[in-house]
């Protein structure tokens, strides 16, 4: 199986995060958000991963985040 056809199963599996669209729709890279909001890249990775819970996260890291995407911090926690 290709690379990108396993990238394909896995986002029609489990599609992107709110914190991933928003991101993209900012046009902004993962490494361009950890910038503008003070925080390392692999924090930001492992929300969009889901690696980390980003309902659970610091309320200081989420609106840090919030304010580099131009939206509000509930925009960015997941739907249960």
């Amino acid at each position: 199986m290709s690379e990108r056809t396993e990238e394909s199963i896995i986002h029609t599996i489990q599609p992107d995060t709110r914190l991933a669209r928003i991101r993209k729709l900012a046009g902004l890279s993962q490494e361009e958000l950890a910038k503008k909001a003070g925080i390392s890249v692999e924090t930001v990775c492992a929300y969009e991963q889901r690696k980390r819970d980003i309902g659970k996260a610091q309320y200081r890291i989420v609106r840090q985040m919030a304010r580099a995407l131009g939206c509000i911090a509930d925009d960015l926690v997941e739907d249960d």
